[in-house]
């Protein structure tokens, strides 16, 4: 699994925000006076508690999970049961909403035609192309031929 697919169950995804979990749950709910939310992300109701609305699974900011645990009984049965998750892509839109960073390193761009020609055409900034001559120079002083013609 790549880290840009890497999703994070609800309790972890508050450890990441440094919230408590109930005030997270809460949060989430648009129920929290502390991190105030526009819109609900998961459902309220005693039935349906903790299950994710649908604008949020067809945004991509949550998904379920199908998970398996053993029985206390006979460890060999496996239970089902079903997990919220936030993806990547749900913290990155939490962390603007909330304006809490979540620790975790910003989006690696796929590697594909359009972001190599985009991230060619972005100018290097000056501490970027002091330290390209710094690199260069130590690759001579190691007998490394640095042409382009090598």
């Amino acid at each position: 699994m790549k880290n840009s697919d890497k999703c994070y169950d609800l309790k972890d995804a508050a450890h990441l925000f440094g919230i408590a979990e109930p005030e997270f749950y809460k949060t989430l709910r648009g129920e929290s006076k502390k991190y105030p939310l526009k819109k609900s992300w998961i459902n309220a109701a005693k039935l349906t508690r903790n299950r994710p609305y649908q604008w949020a699974i067809a945004a991509g900011f949550l998904t379920t999970e199908h998970r398996k645990r053993p029985s206390h009984r006979n460890k060999k049965v496996m239970i089902n049961y079903v997990v919220t998750v936030l993806t990547r892509l749900g913290i990155n839109e939490l962390e603007k909403q909330l304006g809490i960073s979540s620790g975790l390193p910003p989006m690696v761009p796929t590697l594909n035609e359009q972001n190599a020609v985009a991230a060619q055409q972005k100018p290097y900034s000056e501490s970027d192309m002091r330290e390209h001559d710094k690199c260069l120079q130590e690759l001579a002083a190691m007998g490394i031929p640095i042409s382009k013609a090598s």
